[in-house]
């Protein structure tokens, strides 16, 4: 499997997660805009823009700050579907065979050129190791993707 086979699987599966949190109970689509709310019955919980809660966190993690209600209304699945069309656009823009990346230490004003038409097994370009990273606690990761 190469990287960019490995990044776009990554990215299905965010995709189908975020999508997934945007049903509710009753099946019926939930916005996939998230804030920190406060209710007159509940302290603080995260719910969609249109006032749903999604998480209550006086019943359902009491134990939870504020902090971490803020981080799941930061990530909510608008923001994750966002992030996978980006990084889809960048994966794509890499499949050409052809481009210009910046290395770790950018040695020129334009960066390497990335020719992959010369040498098939040439390494993965540093943005796509770089999109990669938070992904390698999942199946298929390979070592040699670390940029470490």
């Amino acid at each position: 499997m190469t990287l960019s086979e490995f990044l776009r699987e990554q990215l299905d599966a965010d995709e189908r997660v975020a999508n997934r949190a945007c049903v509710d109970a009753m099946n019926e689509i939930v916005s996939g805009r998230w804030e920190v709310s406060a209710h007159t019955d509940t302290p603080s919980c995260v719910a969609d823009d249109e006032g749903r809660m999604i998480v209550d966190s006086a019943t359902s993690y009491p134990q939870y700050e504020q902090g971490v209600l803020a981080h799941v209304a930061a990530w909510d699945p608008a923001r994750a579907l966002a992030e996978v069309k980006a990084k889809r656009a960048i994966l794509d823009a890499h499949d050409r065979r052809r481009h210009h990346c910046p290395l770790p230490i950018i040695q020129s004003a334009v960066g390497q050129l990335w020719d992959l038409d010369d040498d098939d097994a040439a390494p993965a370009c540093w943005t796509v190791l770089l999109l990669a990273q938070p992904y390698a606690d999942r199946d298929g990761w390979q070592p040699d993707w670390s940029v470490d």
